[in-house]
């Protein structure tokens, strides 16, 4: 990955055990590159300040090394340098290190989420029903919608993922590497069934979604699920909103809560 690395031997070797560390749980890629850039980020910060083993520091060098970021990082974008830290100061089992780094009192700031209004969501499911979309598209934006699921999970959903008696599904979740299970509500089910049944060419690629066009792989990345529900909500008419997984993430988690 880019930005800086150590150079004494001891941070060099830390580096490169966190690294296979990572590889080893099956962290995705770009959360690799975001736990060693800020890993790397703290021990160069060290080697600038003249210390060039782990047994030197203490959690002072924790609380320097955030406060030395204040002047490129917005203090409430810290929250997620901490977040990306605090598993690299676990690696290295110093708890003194990790407290340092909750004492630093960076805290999330929670934004107002926008969420699908109850007339724009009947909208999106009476077209998803209207058959005006295909099957393929009907089911992401339903499963989207319904179960909050990520862009990456419903890319890498497999067809043996789905219990059709139990109308269930169960993955491993790309992101966290939880493990997840979801009830399928009776409508995504029919429309998954008639998208596998009816509409889903034939491939020897085992995820659930795939290129109407050939060749008929699965669907490359978050931009095929961007555009699958951007034009599955024009032609419900919902135009006045900023269309997403994020949003209908957030609609499905609210929408739960409400629901207790």
């Amino acid at each position: 990955g880019g930005g800086p690395r150590p150079v004494s031997g001891e941070f060099i070797a830390l580096i490169h055990a966190w690294e296979s560390d990572m590889i080893v749980r099956g962290l995705a890629a770009a959360t690799r590159e975001a736990y060693g850039r800020v890993a790397r980020g703290y021990l160069t910060f060290l080697e600038f300040r003249g210390t060039f083993a782990l047994d030197d520091v203490d959690g002072g060098s924790v609380l320097a090394f955030l406060e030395s970021l204040t002047d490129r990082w917005a203090r409430s974008s810290l929250f997620w340098v901490v977040s990306n830290f605090r598993p690299f100061l676990k690696f290295t089992r110093r708890p003194d290190l990790v407290e340092a780094a909750g004492l630093a009192g960076v805290r999330r700031s929670h934004g107002i989420l926008p969420v699908l209004s109850d007339d724009d969501q009947q909208r999106v499911v009476d077209v998803c029903v209207s058959g005006l979309v295909s099957a393929r598209d009907a089911a992401i934006t339903l499963l989207a919608l319904t179960t909050g699921l990520r862009a990456c999970d419903i890319i890498g959903l497999r067809l043996a993922e789905i219990d059709w008696r139990g109308q269930t599904l169960g993955i491993i979740q790309h992101k966290t590497r939880n493990p997840l299970t979801l009830p399928l509500p009776a409508l995504v089910t029919a429309k998954l069934a008639d998208y596998v049944l009816h509409q889903r060419p034939h491939s020897g690629d085992d995820h659930v979604f795939l290129r109407s066009k050939a060749p008929h792989i699965r669907l490359a990345d978050h931009a095929s699920i961007y555009r699958v529900t951007a034009e599955t909500f024009r032609r419900a008419g919902v135009t006045d909103v900023k269309v997403g997984t994020r949003l209908l993430r957030h609609s499905a988690a609210s929408r739960l809560l409400h629901a207790d």
